[in-house]
């Protein structure tokens, strides 16, 4: 009786402690890059993505240990795991290796997304395919660019996609020709600037796609034939690029252009390891698959459509672009090979760029006092409110809360900052360049007694806080307030 009460008390424990450690943003990383993703896990974790990272070391190197952590931080945190990345090629960090037959045997990261156990993803996940510090040092910073400043180097850049062809006589030549239509459809509905459409019977080869992303292009879809690279004319040499900071994401819908096996490398991988910090090129992200096959292109064709119209939909994550297009493989042929074959190199959560990235406008409070209180907030773009920016407040281990703007486009969050600083506010939003900002909490109520009394205070006078520390605007009734101008503080009386 005693060693079974002594099991509950374990459990409980460690349910609880799983609560306490709660993140929607989980990071499993080979330990010697543990210290790299800091920099991307602090970026999510500023945002809103509330971010855990841990090292391989902690969970054990085998799938099952691998899908059983996630599975357990999905069943028992709060909050629960939303994205999933994992940082180190397949020799540093497995894959799951499924077979199906003696024809069909592939490696995939998919089973980690899986935490119901009908083979289908649950979480949206990614890889990082880096075998060396250097590569994973050039994948995190494709991604902080990608997401914090993307028009460093061109603002149009995102706008512009290719779409190719690699016909080869079929009747699969119909469906290629079909997919890459209704995705260049999709960038024309979006305002796309350019759209250039490569085909191998126009004479259109892996000259033009390197001369396209070295201009700048933001999607890039191939259609047709494939085995390690595209078939020619189309077999890409990565190494050729030279597009710096304007980096596309790649759907190669086709065989196997990826792979997950260990020390086995493909143009997939290639085009995230290229580049170097001071001196990026290549991708910011990959979409592909490990599993090659005949009489595919239907499949591979509902997966095309899946992915893209998730992609300009409010979806605007990546990694549920990529369950949606696996998704659509179920749905429609219900092809197990196939839902695993395709895997996501990049991060899960990237917020893809469908339109040209414009500024956020936020009203907010410069300063507030300490103590328990709701802080409202409001974000604009392009002068209009906007609903499902997300918003996040956090100072240090004192304050941590994020949610989205409703319809109104505003978002109250409820906090308690113990101690006076800075608190720092971020928010993003669809197609926007993030917002910055530092708001000051002071102890506003040890401010002495009033130095000014009037009978009315006008807003041009400063920003106005009532004694909870909410902003008000006229008309103002009898009581305490504050008036903050320039970092300083006055505290005012009115008394009519």
């Amino acid at each position: 009786m005693m060693g079974r009460l002594v099991k509950i008390l374990i459990l409980l424990f460690s349910v609880s402690l799983y609560a306490q450690e709660g993140a929607r943003y989980l990071i499993i990383t080979y330990d010697n890059f543990y210290n790299i993703v800091q920099e991307l896990a602090q970026w999510k974790h500023q945002k809103g993505m509330k971010c855990k990272v841990v090292r391989l070391s902690e969970i054990g190197n085998n799938a099952s240990a691998i899908r059983n952590y996630v599975i357990n931080a999905y069943n028992n945190w709060n909050p629960k795991p939303e994205y999933l990345l994992i940082v180190g090629s397949a020799n540093l960090v497995t894959s799951y290796f499924y077979s199906q037959g003696q024809q069909n045997r592939i490696y995939t990261d998919s089973y980690y997304g899986d935490v119901t156990g009908d083979f289908r993803a649950d979480i949206c996940y990614g890889r990082l395919p880096c075998r060396t510090a250097q590569q994973c040092s050039v994948m995190v910073k494709k991604i902080l660019i990608y997401e914090k400043t993307p028009t460093v180097a061109d603002s149009l850049w995102m706008v512009k996609g290719v779409g190719i062809v690699n016909e080869d006589g079929s009747s699969d030549d119909t469906i290629y020709w079909n997919n890459v239509r209704f995705a260049c459809q999709l960038m024309g509905q979006a305002n796309f600037l350019q759209v250039d459409t490569f085909s191998r019977f126009r004479g259109h080869n892996a000259s033009n796609v390197i001369s396209a992303v070295n201009d700048g292009r933001g999607i890039v879809l191939y259609r047709g034939n494939a085995t390690n690279n595209w078939y020619t004319p189309f077999n890409v040499n990565v190494q050729l690029t030279n597009n710096g900071t304007r980096l596309p994401i790649i759907a190669s819908i086709t065989c196997q252009t990826m792979s997950l096996s260990p020390y086995e490398s493909m143009v997939g991988e290639t085009w995230l390891r290229v580049g170097t910090t001071s001196s990026l090129k290549g991708a910011v992200a990959f979409f592909g698959n490990t599993h090659s096959g005949t009489n595919l292109a239907g499949v591979r064709g509902a997966c095309t459509r899946g992915f893209f119209r998730t992609l300009f939909s409010d979806n605007y994550q990546l990694g549920k672009a990529v369950l949606a297009a696996k998704e659509s493989i179920y749905a429609r042929f219900y092809n197990q090979i196939e839902y695993y074959g395709f895997n996501l190199l990049g991060d899960p959560e990237l917020n893809v760029l469908t339109g040209i990235p414009q500024k956020l406008q936020v009203i907010y409070p410069e300063t507030i006092p300490i103590g328990r209180q709701n802080i409202s907030i409001a974000v604009e773009r392009l002068g209009r409110r906007i609903q499902n920016a997300l918003v996040c407040l956090w100072k240090g281990e004192e304050v941590y809360a994020y949610d989205y703007t409703d319809s109104s486009g505003e978002v109250n969050l409820l906090i308690n900052p113990a101690t006076e600083g800075e608190m720092l506010l971020t928010v993003t939003a669809r197609n926007s360049i993030p917002f910055e900002a530092r708001i000051v909490c002071s102890n506003l109520t040890a401010i002495q007694e009033p130095i000014k009394k009037a009978e009315r205070v006008d807003s041009r006078e400063g920003r106005i806080y009532d004694f909870s520390g909410r902003r008000r605007f006229s008309p103002f009734s009898p009581g305490i307030y504050f008036i903050e101008k320039g970092g300083k503080i006055e505290k005012v009386l009115i008394y009519k």
